[in-house]
């Protein structure tokens, strides 16, 4: 917890200092009838809330925020994760955001942490970004994670129903790759194996999510939608607590807020 209050203090210290140019604020909850994380099937029903402020700093966007999740059955992972990052629109077609992330974790398997550090760069392609590139690296676990997405949007204008957004998205990664002992480890053919055969812990997964957005108003949203997943682990992997190679389909609805 003393990781979470000096986050949170430098974070405070940080907006204090920006000019008063007027901070921006949004807050979210979401239900899901699963708890799926990089197609990792946990449990059920998870509840997440997310709280974030940014403001405009050097042309881009300095953001904080916190964002906790809980299973609400099976006696499920609960997770505290405060965050901090930046954000840059280069270009109608090119968008940076780097970001460092401590998660605090309890009820965790043995072979995890309890709280871990990680670091994050998003880059995003093409007009209103549909195309996103992710990889981050876990500093205490030494793990990296890669995800690329495409996604899609189409208002329901033409049919009446202005205020209504269909939201598609497709993601293909891999999660907990050892990290190499060297740099010329990338160039062997042993680090593949290990990256994905020998290495018990490396996996790769898919998502598919498909959303029906209702806006209130400017500042307030709605969302319904379905999810699958699914994912590449060996039967028995403790990444997926059923079992390897499981799908999933489940729903999540959600509100989010901003001002």
């Amino acid at each position: 917890m003393k990781s979470v209050r000096k986050m949170m203090a430098l974070g405070a210290l940080v907006f204090a200092a920006l000019p008063a140019s007027g901070l921006d604020l949004s807050m979210e909850t979401r239900f899901d009838s699963e708890s799926v994380t990089c197609g990792s099937v946990g449990g059920k029903e998870k509840v997440s809330l997310n709280f974030e402020v940014g403001d405009d700093v050097c042309g881009g966007k300095l953001y904080a925020g916190l964002d906790t999740r809980y299973k609400a059955r099976g006696g499920g992972t609960g997770k505290m994760a405060p965050y901090i990052g930046y954000s840059h629109v280069v270009s109608d077609w090119l968008s940076l955001d780097g970001h460092y992330q401590s998660y605090f974790y309890s009820n965790v398997a043995p072979q995890r942490k309890h709280h871990t550090n990680e670091f994050g760069l998003d880059v995003h392609f093409g007009p209103r970004m549909p195309l996103g590139i992710s990889v981050t690296y876990n500093f205490d676990e030494r793990e990296f994670g890669a995800e690329t997405e495409l996604s899609g949007r189409y208002n329901l204008s033409s049919v009446g129903m202005s205020d209504f957004t269909l939201i598609g998205k497709a993601a293909f990664g891999c999660d907990r790759c050892e990290r190499p002992d060297g740099i010329r480890d990338f160039f062997s053919p042993k680090f593949a194996d290990g990256l994905f055969a020998n290495d018990k812990k490396a996996y790769v997964y898919y998502t598919l999510k498909g959303d029906c957005v209702y806006a209130f108003n400017d500042n307030v949203d709605m969302w319904v939608g379905v999810r699958l997943a699914g994912n590449g682990a060996s039967k028995g992997n403790w990444n997926n607590v059923p079992g390897g190679h499981q799908n999933a389909l489940w729903w999540s609805c959600g509100v989010k807020a901003s001002f």
